[in-house]
């Protein structure tokens, strides 16, 4: 045990109703308690994860034993900012209840319908999903691509005040009291496993899309889902289907056979 513990990194993260020399003292038992620490101990090394690349096209496809397609059509932005993770935000707040008002409520193609914003660690993106037993792929496909063009003149007309709704939601999710200490130690628990020990990732996001405009929202969905190819922007797509209807293809795509030979291969961002 002692040979495991001398070649083993320890990192600790405590958060509760504590005070710093409960904390301080904690620290100083574990570090007691345990082992030097051999100089043939690792480093702490963070998973790393996929980097889009400008004008670039990633698929995978797979068979599953259900009867319904689910679909989910991703766009990478051009830059990888705060700046555009904070659009992201605000944009994902209406882009969501369109997507479902549109296809699920109105056209009824599926169980579950929505937009969605995220991020591949610092990459933001975002998107459209599906479940639906309604459309096959190829359809299915042509569809996300069509709404993405009509959401751009929903987007255009978008009107001030509605805007402001959107930016006051996105700023009272990220500035409202925690409800617990797990909401509250959230925040610091994701800068702390960036090692971001500033931790301030939250106060920048708050920042960010206090700045962020309607010009701002407009400009980046142009950029990173209506932009023609091969402009400074890349999406992925994903979907799995019916066994007795073609998958659907998107030109130019390189569709992924294996994820784990995908994973080796894959350019990577770089860690912060």
């Amino acid at each position: 045990m002692d040979e495991l513990l001398e070649n083993a990194l320890v990192r600790v993260y405590l958060f509760g109703n504590y005070d710093r020399a409960f904390a301080e003292t904690m620290a100083q038992r574990i570090r007691e308690g345990l082992p030097a620490t051999s100089e043939g101990a690792p480093d702490y090394v963070r998973k790393r994860f996929y980097a889009p690349e400008a004008g670039k096209t990633v698929a995978y496809n797979t068979d599953l034993p259900v009867d319904d397609l689910g679909m989910m059509l991703l766009y990478a932005a051009p830059e990888a900012s705060v700046a555009s993770e904070a659009a992201g935000r605000v944009l994902a707040r209406h882009l969501r209840n369109r997507v479902f008002d549109t296809l699920r409520t109105e056209e009824q193609l599926g169980y579950a319908a929505g937009g969605i914003a995220t991020t591949l660690q610092d990459h933001p993106v975002i998107g459209f999903y599906i479940q639906t037993p309604v459309k096959g792929p190829v359809e299915m496909l042509a569809r996300f691509e069509a709404f993405a063009t009509e959401y751009g003149e929903t987007l255009e007309a978008l009107s001030a005040d509605q805007f402001a709704n959107l930016k006051s939601g996105v700023l009272t999710a990220l500035t409202e009291p925690p409800t617990n200490l797990a909401d509250e130690a959230g925040p610091f628990l994701s800068d702390w496993n960036r090692e971001r020990y500033e931790f301030g990732s939250r106060q920048q996001m708050i920042a960010a899309v206090n700045a962020v405009t309607i010009d701002d929202v407009r400009a980046y969905y142009r950029e990173t889902v209506l932009a023609p190819k091969p402009e400074p922007d890349s999406d992925s797509a994903a979907w799995r289907a019916w066994s007795d209807s073609p998958f659907a293809m998107i030109e130019g795509a390189t569709v992924i056979d294996s994820i784990e030979a995908f994973h080796e291969s894959m350019p990577l961002q770089p860690l912060d």
